[in-house]
């Protein structure tokens, strides 16, 4: 399993999706401040490489996998198109609603990948994000206050059932702990995280918000308005946890 994850690993660190999420996050430090901009993304680069290993870890541990569908492919390209409307939109909480809510995607995949993120984020947030102090409007004037801001490109990879064919590993047979299935195979993917608040972060909300979904994902039954009022709760939580 190890030799599989290093595989995909470099699957996913080759994939020009995942260097044009580190020019994004580049350009996103520019913004801020042009002279530790690289600094940045250095650290952001390297945050989100261990973040991803973990994830791709955990998914593997537990065997929680999730159905194999287009929509895996535009969580990423419809996050990107979001954040032109507002930049904390580039969430997959955003793009996988809007997915799935249209029919396109899978409803249990989409809170298993969003789950999955945010626990990412939460431990992202822990290791420290670029601060900088800027004037905000509160209580009718303005005021200075310090901006925590982090923009992370995430390679990882998710569990979809496969079919049996050469490489399989066989596992004990109390694999998976989660969810169901026999033969198994990685899909890579590549997640931008893009984070910004005010004052310090909010690491333990995204890693609960993070295990809820992924609860969520595993209880949720087949109903279509069952689906999608699961998919807009997701979106209302993710709003508090950004405004509260």
């Amino acid at each position: 399993m190890l030799l599989l994850l290093i595989k995909n690993l470099v699957c996913g660190i080759t994939n020009p999706v995942y260097w044009f999420g580190i020019w994004v996050t580049y350009r996103n430090y520019q913004s801020v401040n042009p002279s530790q901009a690289l600094k940045w993304t250095v650290k952001s680069v390297l945050a989100g490489l261990v973040s991803g290993n973990l994830g791709m870890l955990m998914v593997s541990g537990l065997g929680l996998s999730v159905q194999m569908g287009m929509y895996l492919a535009l969580l990423f390209p419809a996050a990107l198109i979001l954040a032109k409307i507002r930049p904390r939109f580039c969430c997959f909480a955003y793009s996988g609603a809007l997915l799935g809510i249209l029919g396109v995607g899978d409803a249990r995949g989409i809170l298993a990948v969003v789950g999955l993120l945010h626990i990412m984020e939460g431990f992202l947030c822990m290791m420290g994000m670029a601060e900088s102090r800027q004037l905000v409007w509160r209580r009718a004037s303005l005021q200075n206050s310090t901006i925590s801001k982090g923009c992370w490109p995430v390679p990882f990879a998710l569990l979809v059932p496969g079919e049996a064919s050469a490489g399989v590993i066989t596992m004990p047979g109390w694999w998976p702990l989660l969810g169901e299935g026999t033969y198994f195979s990685l899909f890579p993917m590549t997640a931008l995280i893009l984070y910004q608040a005010e004052g310090g972060g909010r690491s333990g909300r995204l890693l609960g918000y993070g295990i809820m979904l992924l609860g969520m994902a595993l209880i949720l039954g087949e109903g279509w308005l069952l689906q999608r009022l699961a998919l807009i709760l997701m979106v209302f939580i993710h709003e508090w946890i950004l405004l509260e």
